[in-house]
């Protein structure tokens, strides 16, 4: 979800290197309580272990993302989502992106969209975004369902070490009251065999010079992560990406909407 985002303003050929310490320095809002352990270090495939522990016993969590160009806000995302063995099985989303707002709902392999009430069919709020669709936004949507569902999974996280470079382990530190351990990678966006990074974003990124991302993990005692940052340079700019991860756990009943409420954008085209 975080490279997802970070793909969306026009970026610059000067961002890989802006970021080559590996280091994000976007505000963690986390209180260090403790210098790194000295024994035994964590490598990348511990990490990586730890990810897929964690990932896998988390069935809920509520989500916030924010984003920022010139500490200006383009975007803010919340909601919540269900999931089994690290995927993705349901998500609603209330988003605002370059001062528009969009409502979300995922649920399986379908999704659906909130409509403006001035486009609405037949007073329904809701559409069903399919590759059929009239509308070229909603089809954009609807063939990218896969890689939503992926870039929402908690098990994007562990993969994002198999193609990770300049690991460290920063601090011990409390979020949101929890004890959870920061670290730092740069990873190669073009290596990494994430399904949440699709062959069009990476060749886009490639053709302006992004091959490389600096992230940050937070990560609690039982591997699962709790804040990921990332900083890099765009367009000359400093753009920062964050997603919190909260209320881990917590009962959600995540439904699609009721049919009656539902349109699709070849009805009402001939509607």
């Amino acid at each position: 979800m975080v490279v997802l985002a970070a793909c969306g303003p026009s970026t610059s050929a000067g961002s890989a290197s802006a970021g080559a310490s590996g280091r994000s320095t976007t505000s963690a809002r986390a209180t260090t309580t403790a210098k790194v352990p000295a024994t035994p270090p964590m490598t990348l495939v511990g990490l990586k272990a730890k990810l897929t522990a964690g990932s896998s016993s988390v069935t809920s969590a509520h989500i916030t993302m924010s984003g920022k160009v010139r500490g200006q806000s383009f975007l803010d995302l919340q909601g919540d989502e269900t999931l089994a063995d690290g995927k993705l099985t349901a998500m609603r989303l209330n988003e605002k992106i370059a001062g528009l707002s969009l409502a979300m709902v995922i649920v399986d392999d379908t999704l659906y969209v909130k409509l403006p009430i001035n486009a609405r069919v037949n007073g329904k709020p809701w559409m069903k975004a399919t590759e059929d669709s009239v509308d070229p936004s909603i089809r954009q949507l609807a063939a990218s369902i896969k890689t939503l569902r992926q870039s929402a999974s908690m098990s994007q996280y562990e993969t994002l070490t198999e193609s990770a470079s300049l690991f460290r382990t920063v601090a011990v530190e409390r979020l949101h009251g929890v004890e959870v351990t920061h670290y730092s990678m740069m990873v190669d966006i073009t290596k990494n065999p994430s399904a949440a990074i699709s062959d069009v974003m990476r060749k886009s990124l490639k053709k302006l010079g992004i091959t490389k991302i600096p992230v940050d993990l937070w990560v609690d005692g039982q591997g699962r992560t709790l804040r990921v940052a990332e900083r890099f340079r765009v367009k000359g700019e400093t753009m920062s990406i964050e997603v919190t991860m909260t209320r881990i756990n917590r009962p959600v009943t995540i439904k699609a909407p009721a049919a009656s409420q539902v349109s699709t954008t070849d009805r009402a085209r001939t509607a």
